[in-house]
């Protein structure tokens, strides 16, 4: 898994466009200034470490926000 310290401000804005719904290369591309093949081999990325499951070929959905520690201040724990 990969964690917030790994993620640069393009990985932010890929991640962004993930939270909105399910993305293809070319639709990140469009809605940012990134290059495709960067984008491309992000996702792929993302996919190896679990955040991002591949729908069908070139179509991503978020899985787990890797920017999101797990850690919710202030939300009351229910004991086992």
């Amino acid at each position: 898994m990969l964690t917030p310290e790994d993620l640069n401000e393009s990985d932010e804005q890929i991640l962004d466009q993930l939270v909105e719904g399910r993305v293809s290369p070319s639709f990140v591309v469009q809605q940012t200034d990134l290059h495709r093949s960067y984008v491309s081999q992000r996702l792929i990325r993302f996919k190896e470490h679990g955040h991002v499951e591949e729908l069908a070929r070139g179509l991503y959905e978020l899985d787990s926000d890797p920017r999101d520690t797990g850690e919710s201040e202030g939300t009351p724990q229910t004991p086992a």
